[in-house]
């Protein structure tokens, strides 16, 4: 499902050193060099272990991308930078969620997808900032009741994992548009959905039996308007954008 979304993506194969728009870099020393103007930093692949912490002195720094590497954790200092809005740490090896990451004040996106982390701690209702968060494919069972503090949530992705309920003070998320469950086995989605005045697309494949029993209770509970198991076309439709978004490249 989450390739779906995946609408706008830049290749790194063949820029890996290369500043393809102003503020955007992928090595760090040149984006340290470029200390003010630096709002961009790709990081992608390349099999890292660890991420230096001279990181946090790029103070100008919207977007920080680590996916498909191989860290088990973060610098500290990450959570305390004022401008990072999108933060992608997909499929690495965390273990542990980034407990740091609920001290930031500004941060809009949290990628932690594919990741084999067993817990979200209670403080990520801190993050009032929060509009789109990927948890999918961890070794999660459960949320914290503090999830439902997200009061500028749109999007959760939170498939894959062995969660079974859903906090009732998710019934809170009132700006809740998109909600990715497929695989997963919650036993109370019926009670939460009817809350969620704003849900656009609920997700749900793998997740509830076929019965026509079930399937007319679910449809029942959806808010007015809802889409279940959208399709590409529907999600393009909504408006949903997520993954790298970039303004147009210039010829």
């Amino acid at each position: 499902m989450k390739a779906l979304l995946l609408l706008l993506f830049v290749s790194m194969t063949s820029m890996a050193s290369a500043q393809v728009y102003p503020g955007v870099y992928y090595n760090l020393r040149e984006a340290r060099e470029n200390i003010n103007i630096c709002t961009v930093l790709l990081q992608a692949g390349g099999n890292k272990k660890k991420a230096a912490p001279s990181i946090c002195r790029l103070v100008n720094l919207e977007m920080l991308d680590f996916q498909k590497n191989e860290l088990d954790s973060i610098p500290s200092c990450i959570g305390t930078m004022g401008s990072l809005k999108n933060l992608y740490l997909s499929s690495n090896k965390m273990k542990k969620f980034p407990e740091s990451v609920c001290g930031s004040t500004s941060l809009e996106l949290l990628a932690l997808d594919n990741n084999q982390i067993v817990s979200v701690p209670n403080e990520i209702g801190n993050v009032s900032t929060l509009k789109i968060l990927y948890i999918g494919h961890n070794k999660l069972t459960s949320l914290p009741e503090e999830i439902g503090s997200l009061s500028n949530l749109k999007v959760l992705e939170m498939n894959g994992n062995d969660i079974t309920t859903l906090p009732s003070s998710m019934k809170k998320l009132s700006k809740l548009e998109y909600l990715i469950l497929d695989g997963t086995k919650i036993s109370n989605l019926n009670e939460i959905l009817p809350s969620l005045k704003n849900l656009k697309l609920l997700s749900i494949g793998g997740t509830y039996g076929t019965s026509p029993e079930e399937m007319a209770a679910l449809k029942a509970a959806l808010p007015k308007g809802c889409i279940l198991n959208p399709v590409k076309e529907q999600i393009e439709a909504a408006g949903h954008v997520s993954g790298y978004v970039f303004p147009k490249i210039r010829d």
